[in-house]
């Protein structure tokens, strides 16, 4: 829980979305068989099968904000790398025997 509304941890921001990501996981097969209407703005809109939304609006519009997120914090000073990200590989890393 975020103590300063302001500012978070990484940890904190990190379970944010691996928490939003669970509760919308469970509910992704309801909704590939859901149709989307989505509204763009000035009058246009599109009209979206659920497996489309999901695929070709709502990851890439995660995406991107991930991706600005990382690049805010990299630009005040916050130590985020790629490790960062991959932290779920760690268990599966080996050392080769050379």
């Amino acid at each position: 829980m975020r103590k300063n509304k302001d500012k978070c941890s990484i940890e904190e921001c990190g379970s944010a979305h691996i928490n939003r990501l669970q509760r919308s996981n469970s509910r992704c097969t309801s909704i590939t068989y859901e149709h989307k209407h989505l509204e763009l703005g000035g009058g246009i809109y599109a009209d979206l099968t659920g497996e489309e939304y999901v695929a070709d609006f709502l990851l890439p519009n995660f995406y991107f904000h991930l991706v600005t997120t990382y690049s805010i914090l990299r630009s005040v000073g916050v130590p985020i790398g790629k490790k960062d990200y991959m932290l779920h590989l760690m268990p599966k890393v080996k050392q080769s025997a050379i």
